[in-house]
């Protein structure tokens, strides 16, 4: 993977930086309602006036501005705020039938058959589309985060990215170990790079308090989603719209660049899905860079990742 990220253009990871961005910007519209389904088109503007909708759009506001007056722990100050004022207005924060308790780890630790599984013809292509997904939502996350934190060089090329695809190999591979869902690079991870957290010691940070914090999982999960959904909503929409500076690198009257950020931006909003997005960028970008007499600017690599990107959209699980 470290040889695939040295192999992307500059342009294609700001790329991912924007549709990055536009997500967040997406799913925090969504988990407010702002943005809701609508009957015969996909999406429309929720009611404003109600109480959730009117909650989150006061506090982004707020929350921008603090941010933009460079206050520290603005966008966590942001979420907290909004979590007291949903309570203090009435909406429902708290499962009825809520009850307290620890899971049962034993259930889950180690509790997996590597080889088992591979003795299933009819998982190895589920193995494969995993392993495409992993690599190109990773790829995808890390460059677009990257270009955002400053971590590029003077080539726009990303700084320490072998250690990075290090410990997001072995997360992933501890956190099968323990039974949780897949752990990978998040998206929600600009949030922190934003409130200034750009160095190893933050995720150390971020991590020592993980596991301080896991006593009160119980008490967390009490409370609703929705409740916790429109907390986070205003720190997701802010920091979205902060992403989109990277733009100010692109340029835009370059067919090379402006056609993978349009496909970049299209498939991961419009699908909501980052590894489509990514992947539909990886396939695009050479072959515009060929339809205009560019071709040898293209890295070998970048050939090989277009073919990984056609042979994901091949086998990707469409409806499931």
């Amino acid at each position: 993977r470290a040889v695939m990220a040295k192999a992307i253009p500059p342009s294609l990871a700001l790329s991912w930086g924007v549709g990055i961005g536009l997500f967040l910007m997406f799913i925090g519209f969504a988990n407010a309602e702002i943005a809701v389904a609508g009957v015969g088109v996909p999406v429309k503007v929720g009611d404003l006036r109600s109480l959730r909708p009117l909650v989150a759009t006061v506090r982004t506001r707020i929350t921008l501005a603090v941010y933009l007056k460079r206050v520290p722990g603005s966008i966590l100050l942001g979420i907290l705020i909004t979590m007291a004022i949903a309570a203090a207005v009435g909406l429902p924060t708290v499962h009825p039938e809520a009850q307290l308790g620890f899971p049962n780890w034993g259930e889950v630790l180690g509790r997996l058959d590597v080889l088992g599984a591979l003795m299933v013809p009819q998982l190895i292509p589920i193995i494969v589309l995993l392993f495409l997904v992993d690599i190109f939502d990773t790829l995808g996350t890390v460059a677009g985060l990257a270009a955002k934190a400053g971590y590029t060089d003077e080539k726009g090329r990303i700084v320490g990215v072998d250690r990075v695809f290090h410990v997001d190999a072995l997360a992933t591979t501890f956190g099968a170990v323990f039974g949780t869902s897949t752990t990978g690079t998040y998206i929600e991870s600009a949030t922190g790079i934003e409130a200034g957290g750009k160095t190893g010691l933050t995720s150390v940070v971020t991590g020592i308090l993980f596991l301080v914090c896991l006593p009160l999982v119980p008490f967390i999960s009490m409370l609703k989603p929705e409740f916790l959904t429109l907390a986070g909503a205003p720190a997701l929409i802010v920091v979205g719209i902060v992403m989109l500076s990277v733009l100010s690198k692109m340029n835009l009257e370059d067919p090379t660049q402006v056609i993978p950020l349009a496909v970049t931006v299209g498939f991961m909003i419009f699908t909501y899905n980052i590894t489509l997005g990514i992947a539909a960028s990886l396939v695009a970008y050479p072959l515009v860079a060929a339809a205009v007499g560019r071709a040898r600017e293209v890295h070998p690599v970048a050939w090989a990742m277009a073919v990984l990107g056609f042979v994901l959209f091949v086998m990707y699980p469409y409806g499931s």
